[in-house]
């Protein structure tokens, strides 16, 4: 399972998370390309704070970005490069999602030294 991990062990809370939860389609044409794309554009938004991304061999994946607000999210959800890979992922690269907000209200974070 592939995973890009960028957190802070000191994150304020609360915070927000976005829960975006996929299965690949058959047709990936461009997919890898505008996926690195996202995770580029998406570092830029005022508001984001890192994210955690998976998947595993049968295509499953997860990711989970984290926001200062709610309203970062919607900036997000709203961008117009954002929005035309969200109508291709709908069109053939994924088969199934879910995407999920949740507020963060507590977070341990460990790290064996």
């Amino acid at each position: 399972m592939d995973s890009i991990i960028h957190q802070h062990p000191n994150w304020e809370t609360p915070y927000f998370a976005s829960i975006f939860t996929t299965q690949l389609g058959e047709n990936l044409d461009g997919y890898d390309e505008t996926s690195d794309r996202m995770a580029e554009l998406v570092e830029k938004y005022d508001g984001f704070m890192g994210m955690h991304s998976a998947r595993d061999e049968n295509g499953y994946g997860i990711t989970v970005c984290y926001w200062k607000s709610e309203d970062s999210i919607n900036a997000w959800r709203n961008d117009l490069e954002h929005q035309t890979a969200q109508a291709k992922g709908k069109t053939g690269w994924y088969s199934e999602y879910t995407i999920q907000i949740a507020e963060v209200k507590r977070s341990t974070f460990f790290k064996a030294v």
